[in-house]
């Protein structure tokens, strides 16, 4: 856990990022899997997170570059659905600003991954529970191209009542440009006692 000296600086990294030109907005979209309240937030300026936010709704809001927005969102949904799971595919910066607040929330990160573009090569590196981790990573390079909308249609799958501990990669062929994204579930740690 950090200190609140270091998520106050941060914070204001975060919000200094968000100084960028409008569209590194994020879209964040209301959606129930199989009666499951989540909450998803995706930057659009990536296909590949975009992807997986449509599998969910078809209506992503685009939120501002205002992080406070996002603050107020998530605390909103918190309040709302006791049981909410929270998820996407943002930027790095997003998902360490967005995990402190889950933090807070008493939420845990039940699973997390880095998505890394470069050449050709994809390259998903999981942190789950020790026996999902190895084969989420290979589901993951067995969807190829298709990575995002595996993860929207496997949301359940991710779920884990321990926080992420092992890690596991994996990769396959790419022609997406260089990018990094994480992609991640948030999840209540004990929901019966909040």
């Amino acid at each position: 856990m950090l200190s609140r000296r270091t998520f106050l600086k941060t914070t204001l990294a975060a919000n200094a990022a968000l100084l960028a030109p409008a569209s590194l907005a994020l879209s964040i979209t209301h959606i129930s899997q199989d009666q499951q309240p989540v909450l998803i937030f995706a930057d659009e300026t990536s296909p590949d997170s975009a992807l997986f936010a449509e599998q969910f709704s078809e209506q992503a809001s685009v939120v501002g570059l205002d992080i406070g927005q996002h603050f107020d969102t998530f605390n909103t949904f918190c309040s709302d659905h006791v049981n909410g799971w929270v998820s996407g595919i943002t930027r790095d910066s997003d998902f360490f600003v967005l995990q402190q607040l889950a933090a807070q929330h008493r939420y845990i990160t039940a699973y997390s991954a880095t998505h890394t573009s470069a050449s050709t090569q994809l390259t998903h590196r999981v942190s789950s529970s020790t026996d999902k981790a190895p084969l989420l990573a290979d589901a993951l390079a067995n969807a190829k191209k298709k990575w995002p909308v595996w993860l929207a249609d496997n949301l359940a799958v991710l779920n884990s009542q321990q926080p992420a501990s092992n890690t596991a990669l994996s990769s396959t062929q790419s022609a997406t440009d260089n990018q990094v994204l994480v992609s991640w579930l948030f999840v209540p740690s004990n929901p019966a006692t909040r």
